[in-house]
C-alpha cells in the first residue's frame, strides 16, 4: 500500500513505537508498533484492543531522525501520523519517561503492516 493508504487506514494516535529497525542494505524501515486496534474504523468487539503490528517501509529513499534508542520497557507514544505533502510519512511522538516530543518522517514505495 502507499504511505496515504497507510495514515488513511491506520489511526496511530496512543499506539505504542517499541522498536525502529533500519536496514540500509535492503532499504527497508520496521517500526514495531503496539496498535490500538480498539480506535481503529473495522475494530469489532471482542478482539484483542492492543494489536502488536510490524510496519515495514520498503524501498526507503529517505529517512530523519529513526537514530534514536528507544526505551524496551515503556516505549514511545504516538501523537500523530500523516502523510506531508511531499509523500513523507509523518509521526510525531513522546517519550513515555521524559515526555519529550520528537518526530520522524520516512519515504518509501510501499507500506506493508505484519500481525505479530
Amino acid at each position: 500500500m502507499t504511505i496515504s493508504d497507510f495514515v488513511e487506514k491506520y489511526y496511530l494516535h496512543d499506539s505504542g513505537l517499541k522498536d525502529i529497525i533500519v536496514n540500509k542494505d535492503n532499504n527497508t524501515v520496521h517500526l514495531m508498533i503496539d496498535l490500538c486496534n480498539w480506535m481503529q474504523d473495522d475494530y469489532v468487539e471482542g478482539q484483542p484492543e492492543i494489536l502488536p503490528i510490524e510496519v515495514v517501509f520498503d524501498g526507503t529513499t529517505h529517512m530523519e531522525n529513526l537514530e534514536r534508542d528507544i526505551d524496551r520497557e515503556c516505549g514511545d507514544e504516538f501523537i500523530a501520523a500523516d502523510e506531508d505533502g511531499d509523500g513523507f510519512f509523518h509521526a510525531e511522538l513522546c517519550t513515555i519517561d521524559e515526555q519529550e516530543i520528537y518526530e520522524i518522517k520516512i519515504q518509501a514505495q510501499d507500506v506493508q503492516v505484519i500481525e505479530r
